[in-house]
C-alpha cells in the first residue's frame, strides 16, 4: 500500500487511468501551441481525456503576478503601475473587517474564519495580527460554517464571513450545526443583494430567503457603514447565531443614526399617501424615488428594516393599518422574500391594504453594471418613484 501511494503521488496518470480516463499533462498552460497539440490529440482519441496544465495567474503582467488576488475583479487601473485610476474608497468589506479587529483587540475569545477569500471579505490585517485566531479553509464553505460551530461550542466567539452566494452551499450546516444547538456565530455576509459584473452566479439574492428559513437565526441589514459598526457591536454580544447582510462596495448617500439593540426597524420618512418598506443599501434609490413622487404630490411614508429576521411586525402592522398601498423594495428574489412575508402579515391582519413588490422576481439576473441591472428590474429611482405614482392612481 505505501508503495503504491508513493507511486501515485510521483506518476500523477495513474489515479486518473485507473478511472478509465487517458492523462496528458502536466503541460505549461502558457505554451498556446503546445495546448493547441494537446487539445487536437484528446478530441481525436475518441474517449474521456484529462488534460493537466500548469499555469502561473497574472502572467506576464507583474503587478498581477505579485498580487493576484487584488486582480481577481479590477475597475479602471493605471496599466503602468497597476494602482487604480482613482483611490480606492472604503467598502462594507473593508468595515466589517476593521471593526472585527478592534473587537479581537478587545476580546481573546473572538476568532476569524473565511473560505478562500481572506482579502474579498477584509480578513486580511485580522490574519495579520492575529495568526492563531485566523482560519481560512480554502473553497470549503461547508465546513468554515461546520468549523465555526465547533469553535463556539468550545467558548469562543467566531465572526465568519462568507460571500453570500457561497453561503448557500452551507445551507444543511447552517441547520444541523449552528441552529440547532443555538450556537453563538456571527455571519458576515458580504456581496448580499446584485453584485454586478460578476454575473448570474454571483449575485447575493437568495439569502434572505435561506436565511429566514433557519429557526432562530437573526438576520440584520445595515444600511451604512455606522450601523453595519454598531451591529456587529451586538451581534458579538446577543445569543444564538447572527448574520449580517451588506453589498459589495461602499455606502451610499444615506446615514443613519447608531443601531441600537432594540431598534428592529426605523421609520426614516413619514409621509400621508403611501408608504414604501425596504432595507439595506436599498435606501438610497428609495428616498431619491420620494423626491420625483413629491414633486408629482405624492406623500411617501418610509420605514427602514433593521432587522429582516426577526421582523418588526409591530411597525409593518402599523403601516399596513394606516395606508391603503405598501410598495416592499429589495434586491432579492421574490420567493421567501420580505415582500411575501409582509403580505402574510397583511393576509392575517385583513385590512384589505394592497402589497406592491419591487424586486428581482423569479429568474436569475444576468451580469452588467449595477446601474444597468438596477434600471432593468426597476430598481433604480425611476423606477421605483414610476410604482409608487401608478400604485397611488390605482
Amino acid at each position: 500500500n505505501i508503495k503504491i501511494a508513493i507511486k501515485t503521488s510521483l506518476i500523477p496518470s495513474l489515479f486518473f487511468e485507473e478511472l478509465g480516463f487517458t492523462y496528458l499533462g502536466p503541460a505549461d498552460g502558457h505554451d498556446i501551441k503546445y495546448m493547441i497539440y494537446l487539445f487536437e490529440l484528446a478530441r481525436d482519441l475518441k474517449r474521456p481525456v484529462v488534460i493537466h496544465l500548469t499555469t502561473k495567474k497574472g502572467k506576464g503582467y507583474e503587478p498581477s503576478e505579485t498580487s493576484p488576488q487584488d486582480y481577481h475583479g479590477v475597475g479602471k487601473f493605471n496599466v503602468e503601475t497597476g494602482l487604480p485610476v482613482s483611490g480606492k474608497k472604503p467598502t462594507f468589506s473593508d468595515v466589517f473587517g476593521e471593526e472585527v479587529v478592534k473587537m479581537a483587540r478587545e476580546d481573546d475569545r473572538i476568532c476569524a474564519i473565511t473560505a478562500a477569500m481572506t482579502s474579498g471579505v477584509g480578513l486580511s490585517d485580522f490574519a495579520e495580527e492575529f495568526p492563531k485566531r485566523f482560519f481560512d479553509v480554502a473553497i470549503a464553505e461547508e465546513h468554515a460554517v461546520a468549523m465555526s460551530a465547533g469553535l463556539s461550542s468550545q467558548g469562543m466567539i467566531p465572526f465568519c464571513a462568507i460571500y453570500s452566494t457561497f453561503l448557500q452551499r452551507a445551507y444543511d450546516m447552517l441547520i444541523h450545526d449552528v441552529a440547532i444547538s443555538k450556537q453563538h456565530i456571527v455571519f458576515g455576509v458580504d456581496r448580499a443583494g446584485l453584485v454586478g459584473e460578476d454575473g448570474e452566479t454571483h449575485h447575493g439574492v437568495f439569502d434572505v430567503a435561506y436565511l429566514s428559513s433557519v429557526p432562530g437565526m437573526k438576520l440584520l441589514a445595515p444600511s451604512d457603514f455606522a450601523e453595519l459598526r454598531s451591529m456587529l457591536r451586538f451581534a458579538k454580544e446577543t445569543d444564538g447565531p447572527v448574520a449580517l447582510r451588506y453589498p459589495r462596495g461602499g455606502e451610499g448617500g444615506f446615514t443613519a443614526d447608531t443601531f441600537e439593540n432594540n431598534a428592529k426597524s426605523a421609520l426614516v420618512k413619514d409621509g400621508k399617501n403611501i408608504c414604501v418598506i425596504t432595507y439595506g443599501m436599498m435606501i438610497n434609490n428609495v428616498l431619491k424615488a420620494c423626491e420625483g413622487a413629491e414633486e408629482a404630490g405624492v406623500s411617501v411614508s418610509v420605514l427602514k428594516l433593521n432587522s429582516i429576521k426577526p421582523l418588526d411586525e409591530e411597525a409593518v402592522c402599523d403601516a399596513l393599518s394606516r395606508f391603503g398601498k405598501v410598495v416592499v423594495v429589495e434586491d432579492v428574489v421574490e420567493k421567501g422574500s420580505v415582500y411575501q412575508q409582509i403580505s402574510a402579515i397583511a393576509a392575517k391582519l385583513g385590512t384589505g391594504c394592497k402589497i406592491i413588490a419591487v424586486n428581482t422576481g423569479d429568474a436569475f439576473t444576468t451580469h452588467g453594471s449595477l446601474n444597468d441591472l438596477y434600471d432593468s428590474l426597476g430598481l433604480n429611482p425611476e423606477g421605483i418613484c414610476k410604482t409608487i405614482l401608478e400604485a397611488c392612481k390605482n
